[in-house]
């Protein structure tokens, strides 16, 4: 994943007394690749976002430049050849505890993570993932940021899928090793003793949607999840050192992988569009929500002027030519008036 580095979004935290690092945006890889992503598709992306573009304006920056700093893998990089797990299949963690890379397709993490350093950007991990080989409870934290810890890793990504549920034992973990870092909190499956608060947030962003797809009907669907918490009343949660994440950006994602939006229920969709993506982003930047890119850095796209800023005219104007969205509908009836209900 790509992370932009946006002056308004979040903030890494450290040990006592460290210095924290700078306000972040993300690029995410899963809804390019899926489980198909190796060191060296990540070293090609890695220099592709170091890459100078011509923007709009008749300057050339990076996409790091820019802002999108963080590089993340997401699922992919562990092998399934550890200890049997609950169901007697191979887990990603050893006898120690220790997870397992991949090596065939991740050869030199370490490496992987310093080329991006090199490059101006700071690789992040993924973790508690939601692959093929869960873990035996109750899971491998401190191993787990042992690891990511020794491979130099910046920030980390952790899931609700597997074993390790509990977000302030992962959090205490990361602050134990004295390093900078920032805690992604993926998952909406938490309990409610882990749910942010204005005193207690054991993390930096926290996702507030189901995972979402590069439709418009999906994109409309996530941005509701947010509103609970960025309203004003009796006072917002969504802030700095605690960004609510109605998922990542679907911007550019113009041609998902195969099965993608069958595995999303959204195969009846028709793709995001150009003009639907301005919305997009524009709603994510009204509520400041991460930006978190997923499109793939490798293919070269057309840069289009939008027409003075996106959010310009009514921005829920949109056709809606897709409703179904799991088991509840969303039904446009005019211009910002959204209708919701069982299907």
């Amino acid at each position: 994943m790509f992370f932009a580095d946006t002056d308004r979004h979040w903030h890494a935290a450290a040990g006592p007394g460290a210095e924290r690092a700078a306000d972040t945006g993300t690029v995410e890889r899963r809804n390019c690749w899926q489980f198909d992503v190796d060191q060296s598709k990540m070293e090609a992306a890695v220099a592709a976002m170091s890459l100078p573009r011509k923007l709009w304006d008749g300057s050339s920056k990076s996409l790091i430049q820019l802002g999108y700093t963080r590089i993340g893998i997401d699922e992919g990089w562990e092998e399934c050849a550890g200890v049997p797990g609950p169901k007697g299949k191979p887990t990603y963690h050893d006898a120690q505890g220790s997870p397992i890379i991949n090596t065939s397709t991740f050869p030199d993490m370490k490496a992987l993570v310093n080329a991006t350093a090199a490059g101006g950007g700071v690789l992040d991990w993924y973790l508690n993932n939601c692959g093929p080989c869960p873990s035996n409870p109750p899971g491998h934290i401190e191993q787990d940021v042992a690891a990511w810890a020794a491979l130099g890793f910046g920030g980390t990504k952790v899931d609700g899928c597997d074993v390790a549920k509990n977000i302030s034992e992962w959090y205490e973990a990361l602050l134990k090793t004295g390093k900078p870092f920032l805690l992604d909190q993926c998952d909406t499956g938490w309990p409610a003793q882990q749910q942010p608060t204005r005193e207690h947030c054991p993390y930096h962003t926290f996702r507030t949607s189901n995972d979402i797809s590069p439709t418009f009907s999906s994109v409309v669907w996530n941005i509701q999840s947010i509103l609970p918490w960025i309203k004003p009343q009796p006072h917002t949660i969504s802030g700095p050192n605690c960004w609510a994440q109605p998922d990542m950006l679907e911007v550019g994602n113009t041609n998902p992988p195969n099965g993608a939006l069958q595995r999303w229920g959204a195969e009846a969709c028709p793709v995001i569009t150009h003009a639907e993506s301005e919305i997009h982003f524009g709603l994510w930047c009204v509520t400041s929500a991460p930006l978190v890119i997923v499109s793939t850095a490798l293919q070269d796209v057309h840069h289009r002027n939008w027409r003075s800023h996106p959010l310009r005219g009514c921005f829920l104007c949109a056709p809606l030519r897709c409703a179904r969205r799991v088991s509840v509908c969303l039904c446009e009836t005019h211009c910002g008036k959204w209708v919701f209900g069982e299907c």
